[in-house]
Parts: C-alpha cells; sequence; structure tokens
C-alpha cells in the first residue's frame, strides 16, 4: 500500500466544503480587509519551530517516523479560498507516523496519523483560518490525483477529543488497486497556533488507530493551549 503521507495539499486538505465542527465561534463574522494584529513572532522562528517540535508526540516503539520543519511543505494550500493561509505561516513542525502494520498486517493493526503544529503571524489570521474552515463545512467532497480518489465528508459527530470550537472532518482515500483507508482531521487553534491531527486507517485497523491519538491528545492540546504565552519573548 503506497504511504497517504504527505499526498499532496490539494489532496490531502482541499477544506472548500466537508468540513463539520462548526461553533458559534467559527461562525462569527470576520473583517477581512483589516491588515491582522501581529501577536505571533517576537522569538525567532527557528527558536519557535524547535518549541513546536518539543510538543510532537513521541512515536511507539516499532513506529516508522519522519519528521519535517520549515514552511517548504503546504499545509492548508491556496486553492480552496481567497486568502493563502500558508503565505502567514511564520514557524511550523510536523511529525509523521506509521504503524508496524502498515506496510503488512500481519505485524498489527494498519494505521497512519500525523501531528502538524504551525504558528500564523496573528491570532486574527488564525481565527480567519478557522472560520474558513468551518463555514466551508457545508457538502462532501471529493478529488482524484495520479490515480488515488480522496473523498471528505462531514464526521457523523465530533469525535470528543478536542475542546469546543476544533474543525473535524472524515477523509476516505482509494488506491488504484481498491486498497482504502480512512480517518478523521482535526484542526484546533489557539491564539496564532493552529494544531492539525489526522489519521487513516485501513478496514478493522480503526479502533487502533483512535486509541493511539487518544493518548496523547489531552495533553498535546494542553501544550498548544499554552504556546501563546509562550511565543512572547520575556521583557
Amino acid at each position: 500500500m503506497t504511504s497517504p503521507r504527505r499526498l499532496a495539499a490539494a489532496v490531502v486538505l482541499v477544506c472548500a466544503a466537508l468540513l463539520t465542527g462548526c461553533t458559534s465561534d467559527a461562525d462569527t463574522a470576520v473583517d477581512r480587509t483589516s491588515a491582522p494584529t501581529p501577536t505571533a513572532g517576537t522569538l525567532p522562528p527557528a527558536e519557535i519551530e524547535a518549541m513546536l517540535a518539543e510538543l510532537l508526540p513521541a512515536a511507539p516503539d516499532g513506529f516508522e517516523v519522519v519528521d519535517t520543519l520549515g514552511l517548504d511543505t503546504p499545509t492548508v494550500g491556496a486553492d480552496w479560498t481567497s486568502e493563502d493561509y500558508d503565505a502567514s505561516r511564520i514557524a511550523r513542525a510536523a511529525r509523521s507516523y506509521d504503524s508496524p502494520g502498515w506496510s503488512g498486517l500481519a505485524r498489527g493493526p494498519g494505521f497512519v496519523y500525523d501531528v502538524e503544529i504551525m504558528v500564523l503571524s496573528s491570532a486574527d489570521r488564525a481565527s480567519l483560518l478557522m472560520t474558513d474552515l468551518a463555514s466551508s463545512a457545508r457538502t462532501p467532497f471529493e478529488e482524484t490525483e495520479e490515480g488515488v480518489r480522496v473523498a471528505y465528508s462531514p464526521l457523523a459527530a465530533p469525535s470528543g477529543l478536542w475542546p469546543f470550537g476544533t474543525v473535524e472532518y472524515m477523509r476516505d482515500v482509494t488506491w488504484q488497486a481498491g486498497e482504502r483507508a480512512s480517518g478523521p482531521t482535526a484542526f484546533y487553534a489557539a491564539g496564532p497556533v493552529v494544531l492539525i491531527v489526522s489519521w487513516l486507517a485501513v478496514p478493522e485497523s480503526e479502533d487502533a488507530a483512535a486509541a493511539h491519538v487518544a493518548e496523547f491528545a489531552p495533553a498535546l492540546v494542553e501544550a498548544v493551549a499554552a504556546l501563546p504565552d509562550r511565543l512572547e519573548r520575556p521583557r
């Protein structure tokens, strides 16, 4: 099975019409004409990225892990909205995890998950991103690229893993040979910081994937929520 890790941003995170988890906060009107007020970036980007990397969960034994830092890799893409949110990033750290069973089910449950933390230029900018994501949660959407079909749809109900205001949606991937994997993606924002957690599991491995994410989710959310205060250089 070809790993879906980093399919292309246009495939993995074309969030235009498929996200759910809308809240009253996300539905609040946002003034798009005013420039965002900088609230992040008082530390050098390299220091921020080191801070973000420290928060990425450690890999379980036997998992294959790939780390990426910096802004070379797209996060949300720019073809689903008039706003180029990737251009607003000042720091980013991500880690991808493949279970042993992802390369062969004889080795256990087959799933992958990704954790990404990015810092935008301001809390206003992050809020606008969340508003756009939530307001796009109206109808399912699907796309095929290089023979890989990716379908996005609203979750039947919030997962319960994330705080109020988190935007969640379901992703279903089908390869040319007919192999499938599916799982949710969640966006959580705290000030200018945005946390993205997603997983894909082959059939009958969904519970194992969800259990792994549930193990680190509470502590990760707490750490991300504390980041805005840490981003300000002490005076």
